[in-house]
């Protein structure tokens, strides 16, 4: 299995330059989509514990779903936005970042990275599910595998996009506006699309 797993890495990384963005696009929006599934069960709870005489029992549920669908495509259009808006020569050090410093040079790298994080536990339980009915044992661990890929292949490199590859905009607080709908959705990825809180 293992052969098998590099030699699909290999030829991930032989096609990446044609279609990379895609892959670390697909990722975030994973991601984002996964922290919007959990935006939209607080919202429907939140909502349904409100004094409001609701016309029909179903309407927080509706309320709660569509508004998490929006700031879901909000959010997915922020980061994959930024992600094809870093195509600037990629710096080499800390010294060239720093030249370059604004704020989206610091806020879409730290909100982009929990969002792709999210993406790879999809990838991870996705995979899990889909040979957990052939592979009585090793679902899980193949899901690992092949998530441990994807943020290496995908992951990595599009945080290392948006972190070297940003130039500072003429607008300094352009990143601002979405990164404050981006922040809370950055926050339910990290907080509930991550394995790790249930291995402490």
């Amino acid at each position: 299995m293992l052969r098998w797993l590099v030699g699909l890495d290999a030829l991930v990384a032989w096609t990446r330059p044609a279609w990379g963005w895609a892959g670390q696009a697909a990722l975030v929006l994973l991601g984002t989509h996964l922290a919007a599934d959990r935006l939209d069960e607080i919202l429907v709870e939140r909502l349904s514990g409100l004094p409001i005489a609701w016309p029909d029992p179903d309407s927080p549920l509706a309320v709660g779903t569509w508004a998490a669908i929006g700031c879901e495509v909000l959010v997915a259009g922020w980061a994959v936005g930024w992600l094809l808006a870093a195509r600037a020569e990629p710096v080499v050090d800390l010294k060239g970042w720093w030249n370059r410093i604004s704020v989206p040079a610091v806020l879409v790298p730290l909100l982009w990275a929990p969002l792709a994080l999210a993406g790879c536990w999809s990838v991870a339980m996705a995979i899990e599910d889909a040979t957990s009915g052939f592979l009585l044992s090793g679902a899980r661990e193949l899901g690992y595998a092949v998530a441990g890929l994807v943020a290496w292949r995908y992951g990595l490199s599009g945080v290392g996009r948006v972190l070297r590859g940003i130039d500072r905009p003429a607008r300094p607080l352009a990143a601002l506006p979405g990164a404050l709908i981006a922040a809370p959705m950055a926050g339910l990825a990290l907080r509930h699309g991550l394995p790790i809180w249930g291995w402490l």
